[in-house]
């Protein structure tokens, strides 16, 4: 992966930078700042559509949702204003060879665009909420269903992080494979499923230091917004 500073998300946009596009099927999408599609994050960048893909794969800056066509082709969506300040910081990356080491993950086939996009996703949500148990349902959410049965044998447990578990996305548009849909939301490679499960474990060990807050949610209360 690029080693290269991610700028931080914007949590007060500016509404004037509305997301724009064509209509398309969207993932976890919420007012916030103006996006960009690849061709237009190119125009942008003043770079060619194939670099500014080469730059996306490689993880040099984050999709901020996901945009599946009438065609069920998955359409990677960026903050302009993010874009414009990676072209800033990284200028060196917008012209000239490929540093070798971006280089190679590529030809190794990696496409960072899905992790980062869950790493954006799950920030997101879990800066939303206090409850340890919400928290923990965040990171349950984009485990691996026998990784997390082993990390959480207690079934009530379990069962209570199903019954907590937030969208990630909206389900897909008709048609479209469910199994490629989950690809773009589990974390299977084990060192970024191994980062989720440090979270999960510390929002647990929270939760269970808290027995009034779980108990209410044990015993069926709608938890808080």
């Amino acid at each position: 992966m690029a080693t290269f500073p991610l700028p931080t998300p914007r949590t007060h946009p500016n509404p004037s930078e509305a997301p724009r596009g064509p209509a398309a099927w969207t993932a976890g999408r919420a007012p916030g700042p103006r996006l960009v599609s690849a061709s237009d994050g190119a125009a942008l960048l003043d770079v060619s559509p194939s670099r500014f893909a080469r730059l996306a794969r490689g993880g040099c800056f984050s999709p901020a949702e996901f945009r599946i066509s009438p065609l069920h082709i998955v359409t990677w969506w960026y903050p302009a204003a993010e874009l414009r300040l990676f072209a800033a910081r990284e200028s060196r990356l917008l012209g000239g060879p490929i540093p070798e080491g971006l280089r190679r993950a590529l030809s190794r086939g990696e496409d960072w665009r899905p992790r980062r996009w869950r790493t954006r996703r799950t920030a997101e949500l879990v800066r939303r909420t206090t409850e340890p148990w919400r928290r923990a349902a965040v990171f349950a959410a984009v485990l691996e269903p026998p990784l997390l049965l082993r990390r959480v044998p207690e079934p009530r447990e379990r069962a209570l992080l199903r019954r907590l578990r937030p969208a990630l996305a909206d389900p897909p548009p008709p048609g479209f494979r469910q199994r490629a849909f989950q690809e773009l939301l589990t974390a299977a490679a084990p060192d970024e499923a191994r980062w989720y499960v440090r979270g999960l474990e510390l929002a647990l060990r929270d939760a269970r230091s808290r027995p009034p807050a779980s108990l209410r949610l044990r015993a069926g209360r709608p938890p808080g917004p």
